[in-house]
């Protein structure tokens, strides 16, 4: 037969065990939780520049565009000039 004081010893081990288990558990979880936080701030960092850089090519883009329709329009009139001039009209 085991003694109270003996019972008593296991008892306060497996409260120590379960103590310890759950501390290194929240130490765990407090970890992924930062880095979690650290992740998603470094995401939203490079989502920023990439809604710039996007933002960047479409103006870009925009004046591509502008600066093709003003070419093809001057092409387009000195083409039709040069056909006046050649073939009268």
């Amino acid at each position: 037969m085991t003694t109270q004081a003996e019972r008593l010893a296991r008892i306060e081990t497996l409260v120590e065990g379960i103590a310890a288990a759950m501390n290194k558990a929240e130490a765990e979880r407090l970890r992924v939780h930062t880095e979690t936080r650290e992740e998603i701030a470094k995401l939203r960092e490079d989502f920023q520049a990439d809604k710039a850089e996007l933002a960047a090519l479409k103006n870009k883009g925009v004046g591509l565009l502008i600066g093709v329709g003003l070419a093809g329009g001057t092409i387009g009139a000195a083409l039709s000039k040069a056909w006046s001039a050649l073939f009268g009209s």
